[in-house]
């Protein structure tokens, strides 16, 4: 399968599941510390002990949008990252 053609720079989204809202914020913005990021509470779980939110930051390359990824999914407060 081919990837996707994609122009850059881009506004790109990412959406983050964890329990903390303050920790995820923290974490989305010093991921995004080269670049302007809107932050969002997009959902929070019926049992309210897990909330979403999206992140859209807008990405110069691939390989700042891929490094922005991973410093987002390497932090313990991040359940997942999409």
């Amino acid at each position: 399968m081919d990837k996707p053609l994609i122009d850059y720079p881009c506004r790109w989204q990412y959406t983050v599941v964890g329990e903390n809202e303050g920790a995820l914020r923290q974490i989305l913005l010093l991921a995004c510390t080269s670049t302007e990021v809107d932050i969002r509470v997009s959902h929070h779980s019926s049992g309210g002990k897990y909330v979403s939110l999206k992140a859209e930051a807008l990405v110069a390359s691939e390989e700042e949008r891929d490094t922005i990824f991973r410093n987002i999914q390497s932090n313990h407060e991040v359940r997942f990252v999409l």
